[in-house]
């Protein structure tokens, strides 16, 4: 987790249309760090990019490179039809 934290200070002070593909490149070094206990799967959705985590954590990124997190619950992610995922942004707490 602390690795996670580190990952998510540096990409507070990156431009934000860059902080999405950065994070990408930060997933190896965070599952490897933490010897394989964290590991997140990339979420395509219609309004924004979310990695799921363990129970239930994601980090979300939005099409402007605005950073938020939150639970996944259906609260928050809204599985449609076409297995995208609609995100409400409301229900998350933006990462500044």
């Amino acid at each position: 987790m602390r690795a996670e934290q580190e990952a998510v200070g540096i990409l507070v002070n990156t431009a934000a249309n860059l902080r999405m593909d950065l994070f990408r490149g930060f997933i190896p070094q965070i599952e490897e760090a933490s010897k394989g206990a964290w590991t997140a799967v990339e979420v395509a959705g219609v309004n924004g990019t979310l990695f799921l985590g363990q129970a239930g954590r994601a980090l979300v990124f939005s099409p402007t490179g605005q950073m938020f997190v939150g639970q996944y619950t259906p609260q928050a992610f809204q599985m449609l039809a076409s297995s995208l995922v609609q995100i409400t942004y409301a229900a998350l707490k933006e990462i500044k």
